[in-house]
C-alpha cells in the first residue's frame, strides 16, 4: 500500500479530515476528492498512487471528522482554495492539482476551481449538476423530492425522533447490492432491504410536504432554505448556483454523465457553457446515477465499462469508451504530458438500443435534422398541427405516479420501465406516431404546448416514449415545467437529452400530464410553496391544443 498521511487541514476557522496518500516518486501532482460522504477510500487512493499522483481525499466541513456545521455547497469555494493552498506548500507536491469526483464531489470539483486557484490544472466532474439542474430541483420551481428530503435523510442526518426517518437513516441498499456481487447469500437480504427502504420513503412522502419540511428542519435548517426559494433568480443561490458562473471560468474538463442520471441536463448544460474556451471532453453513458453496475430499470445495457483510476466512481466503473478516458486527461492537463488527447473526440456519446458510441465535436450534432411533430385527434402524433383540443383534470391530491425516470435514491428505481399503468389515466394524454422504419433521435428533446389552466399556477409534464410491436412502452425521457418559473410566455417542456435508436416497427409516444410523483413535487395550483406554506391544493382543468409541437433531434440515417 502506498503511504498514507492523514491530517487536518486549516480551512477558514475549521480544520478538515484529509486522507494523503502519496506515490514512491516525489515531488507529484495530486488529484483532490472532496467528499460529504464516508467512503472507503484505499482501493481508489491505490490505483492514483500507482498512476505516479498523490491522492487526496477530504472530508467536507461538517462531515466525518471535520470541524464546522455542513451546508450543502455553502463553504465549497473557499475551503477548496485553502486546501490547494496547503497541497502546493507540502514538500512531495509539484505544485499541480487536479479535482475529480462523481455526484456531490464533482460538484464540489467544479466549485473549487471557481476558487480560481492557478495550481488547478483540470477537472474531472462526473454525475453532477448545479441546483436547478438535479441538485434540489428537477427543474425551475419544480422541487425532486428525493434530492430535497431522501438524500439529507439517508446521508446527513445524524439523529431521528421519527420510526421513518430511522428506517432511512440505517439504510444500506446501496452498501449491500456493491458488496453481494460476489456474496449470494447477501445478495438474498436485497429485497427485504428495498422494500423496507421504500416503504418508509412512501410513508414519508404520503405526509403534506410541509410537514415533513418542519421534521427536517429540527435536524438539517438548510433544507427548509433549500425549500423556501425555488426561484433560480433569487439571490439567496448566488453563492450556491455554481451554473451561473462557470461562464467566467477556464480550465479544461472532462465531463461524464448517463442518459438516466439525475444530472444529465446539467452535465450537457455545463459542457455547453464550458465550450468555446480551454479543451473540453464530454462523455455520456447510458447509465443512471448508480453507474455501470446497476441495470437501467427494467433495461440492462449491453456493454462493459471500463476501469479507470482517476474517474473516482467509487461505485465501481467508468462511464468512459475507451480506456481510462479520465487518467489520460489528467495526465495531459495536470502532468503535461504530451498523449494525443487534444486529437480524440470531443463528444462520445452511447447511442441507447443500437448499441453503439457516436462520436462528434459539438452538441447538438451539426447534422441533426429538426423534426416538428403534434399532438393530433384520436391520440396521433402527426405531422401537422390541428384545431382542435383535448382535456383533463389535475388534481394535485391524486397525482400521476412516477414510472421510471431519473430517480436518486431507493424511492423509486431509476430508469426505463413499463408504462402501461400510468397510460391508462384519464389525467395523461397519450399521442402516438405511425410505425417508423428505424429513427435516431439524439439531442435535446422540447415540447412546446399551447395551453389554458384554470389554475393561477401549475405544471405541464411530457414524457418521450417508445413503442415496440407488441404495444408495450417504455419511457425514453421526460421533463416538466411549472408556469410561474418560465422566462418567457411560451410554455415550454425541456425533456432530458438523449441519444436513442426506435428500430424498425416501433412507435414514438407522447404522453402530457401535469404531475409525476414522487419523481417531482406536485403543484397545488395555488401559487403558494407547498414546501413550507400548508394549505390545501385546489383542482385544475387543463387543456392541450394540437397546435402544440413536439421538436424532435433526428440524426439521418446515412450519418
Amino acid at each position: 500500500m502506498p503511504e498514507r498521511i492523514d491530517v487536518r487541514i486549516p480551512c477558514q476557522g475549521v480544520e478538515l479530515a484529509t486522507t494523503v496518500h502519496l506515490p514512491d516518486a516525489r515531488p507529484a501532482p495530486a488529484i483532490l476528492v472532496r467528499t460529504p460522504y464516508d467512503l472507503a477510500a484505499e482501493a481508489s487512493a491505490a490505483r492514483v498512487v500507482d498512476r505516479g499522483y498523490a491522492c487526496v481525499w477530504q472530508q467536507v466541513r461538517g462531515r466525518f471528522g471535520s470541524d464546522g456545521e455542513f451546508e450543502p455547497l455553502r463553504h465549497e469555494i473557499s475551503d477548496a482554495h485553502d486546501t490547494v493552498d496547503w497541497i502546493v506548500a507540502q514538500p512531495w507536491s509539484d505544485g499541480t492539482v487536479g479535482l475529480s469526483g462523481m455526484s456531490y464531489p464533482g460538484a464540489a470539483s467544479w466549485l473549487g476551481a471557481l476558487s480560481g486557484h492557478p495550481a488547478v490544472k483540470a477537472i474531472a466532474p462526473g454525475t453532477t449538476g448545479s441546483v436547478f439542474d438535479g441538485l434540489g430541483y428537477y427543474s425551475p420551481g419544480v422541487p425532486q423530492l428525493d434530492l430535497v428530503y431522501l438524500w439529507p435523510i439517508m446521508h446527513m442526518l445524524s439523529e431521528a425522533d421519527d420510526p421513518d426517518l430511522a428506517t432511512l437513516m440505517a439504510s444500506s441498499v446501496l452498501d449491500t447490492a456493491l458488496a453481494a456481487r460476489d456474496d449470494p447469500a447477501l445478495y438474498a437480504k436485497l429485497p427485504a432491504l428495498i422494500a423496507a427502504e421504500t416503504a418508509a420513503a412512501e410513508r414519508l412522502l404520503s405526509r403534506p410536504l410541509s410537514e415533513l419540511t418542519s421534521l427536517l428542519e429540527k435536524h438539517l435548517p438548510w433544507v427548509r432554505e433549500w425549500a423556501a426559494h425555488p426561484d433560480p433568480a433569487d439571490p439567496y443561490w448566488r453563492d450556491l448556483d455554481y451554473a451561473r458562473r462557470l461562464p467566467e471560468l477556464d480550465v479544461p474538463t472532462i465531463h461524464l454523465g448517463g442518459w438516466h442520471d439525475v444530472f444529465i441536463r446539467g452535465t450537457l448544460r455545463d459542457f455547453a457553457l464550458m465550450s468555446g474556451r480551454s479543451p473540453q471532453r464530454l462523455i455520456i453513458s447510458p447509465f443512471t446515477h448508480l453507474g455501470s453496475e446497476i441495470p437501467v430499470g427494467q433495461w440492462t445495457p449491453p456493454i462493459a465499462a471500463e476501469s479507470d483510476p482517476l474517474a473516482m466512481n467509487t461505485v465501481g466503473t467508468s462511464v468512459a469508451p475507451g480506456p481510462e478516458a479520465v487518467t489520460r486527461w489528467m495526465d495531459r492537463f495536470v502532468r503535461g504530458l504530451d498523449n494525443g488527447v487534444e486529437d480524440e473526440p470531443v463528444i462520445s456519446l452511447y447511442v441507447q438500443r443500437a448499441d453503439r458510441w457516436r462520436h462528434t465535436s459539438t452538441w447538438p450534432l451539426p447534422e441533426t435534422v429538426w423534426t416538428t411533430l403534434h399532438p393530433s385527434a384520436g391520440g396521433i402524433l402527426a405531422t401537422e398541427p390541428g384545431t382542435r383540443s383535448d382535456t383533463f383534470t389535475y388534481d394535485p391530491s391524486d397525482p400521476v405516479p412516477s414510472a421510471g425516470g431519473t430517480f436518486l435514491t431507493g424511492i423509486r428505481p431509476a430508469g426505463v420501465f413499463d408504462q402501461s399503468e400510468v397510460e391508462r389515466r384519464a389525467d395523461v394524454l397519450v399521442y402516438t406516431s405511425p410505425v417508423t422504419d428505424g429513427v435516431e433521435i439524439t439531442g435535446p428533446v422540447t415540447v412546446e404546448l399551447d395551453a389554458t389552466t384554470t389554475a393561477v399556477d401549475t405544471d405541464f409534464t411530457a414524457k418521450l416514449c417508445d413503442v415496440s410491436p407488441d404495444g408495450t412502452s417504455v419511457n425514453v425521457c421526460e421533463g416538466i415545467t411549472r408556469l410561474a418559473f418560465r422566462p418567457d410566455s411560451t410554455i415550454r417542456i425541456e425533456l432530458s437529452p438523449t441519444s436513442y435508436w426506435f428500430a424498425p416497427g416501433h412507435a414514438l409516444r407522447l404522453q402530457l400530464s401535469s404531475s409525476s410523483f414522487p419523481l417531482t413535487a406536485p403543484n397545488p395550483n395555488t401559487g403558494r410553496n407547498w414546501l413550507v406554506d400548508p394549505h390545501d391544493p385546489v383542482t385544475a382543468v387543463q387543456t392541450v391544443f394540437h397546435s402544440s409541437r413536439l421538436i424532435l433531434p433526428v440524426i439521418p440515417a446515412d450519418r
